[in-house]
């Protein structure tokens, strides 16, 4: 995990950041779940964490960026009954997001972006926005960065789409990239599940027609914990996937910054 932009600062440095009110400031967040045998617990963090180290990296000159320490527990229910996973509950995670958007608005700041690495994040965070804006004065924008990965991965995948599901070619190729010795090579492997990944059901988990949400969990559908084939990943892949990663969210915040709100 890297050192957030907090972990040097002072009261005085963030008073400062304030008094821009065109500044952003960041709460990555990921979470604590099983990845199969081969990637560690905290992937989903790691790659929020890697990314905005970078971004803030790129943009620092152009732009007022403050990045929050990551949040490295998510709502992980679908992989609640896997060793390694420690979700917390939807309620907890609200209210930890609450209180720190709360405490960012009594301070003064008008423009927070929470930069989400976790599938299962992700509608609960589309269903806090309206409200945690209008509730605490303040402009919200969820930066899904795991969208964003995927979507790249189409143009470097050598696997069908579910690689870039959990723990198979797209998340492998990252770790691979940021860190391998993170990588346990000797236990890659492919998990292709029958159940929910039919193109033609109602059920296709990767894009459920007329079906906005559905229950499911991960010990139905996978003996390893993967889904997807980790086997195809390439270290090669991971840098072409982070560095478009990173130039994209990079955009989003430069273009975040200097808009009016």
């Amino acid at each position: 995990m890297i050192e957030s932009d907090a972990y040097h600062m002072t009261s005085s440095d963030f008073e400062m950041r304030i008094r821009d009110k065109n500044t952003v400031f960041v709460i990555p967040t990921g979470s604590l779940e099983q990845h199969g045998p081969h990637l560690p617990i905290l992937t989903d963090s790691i790659i929020a964490s890697e990314v905005l180290k970078h971004v803030r990296d790129a943009i620092s000159q152009k732009a007022s960026i403050v990045i929050l320490p990551t949040i490295p527990y998510g709502c992980s229910y679908e992989h609640i009954d896997t060793f390694g996973t420690i979700s917390i509950r939807l309620d907890t995670y609200l209210k930890l997001l609450g209180d720190i958007i709360e405490s960012l608005s009594r301070m003064g700041a008008k423009k927070i972006a929470i930069a989400n690495a976790h599938g299962g994040n992700s509608n609960i965070l589309r269903a806090l926005v309206s409200e945690f804006s209008d509730r605490y004065n303040v402009f919200i924008a969820v930066i899904e960065i795991f969208k964003l990965a995927t979507s790249i991965f189409l143009k470097y995948k050598e696997s069908t789409e579910i690689g870039a599901f959990h723990a198979g070619e797209l998340e492998t190729s990252l770790i691979l990239y940021l860190n391998d010795k993170l990588v346990r090579k000797d236990k890659v492997a492919k998990g292709i599940p029958q159940k929910f990944f039919d193109k033609d059901s109602y059920f296709y988990l990767m894009a459920p027609k007329g079906i906005g949400r559905f229950s499911w969990k991960t010990k139905e559908i996978s003996k390893t914990g993967i889904i997807g084939d980790a086997t195809l990943a390439t270290k090669e892949k991971g840098e072409k996937i982070f560095k478009e990663l990173v130039d994209e969210v990079s955009n989003i915040l430069l273009e975040y910054y200097n808009m009016s709100v």
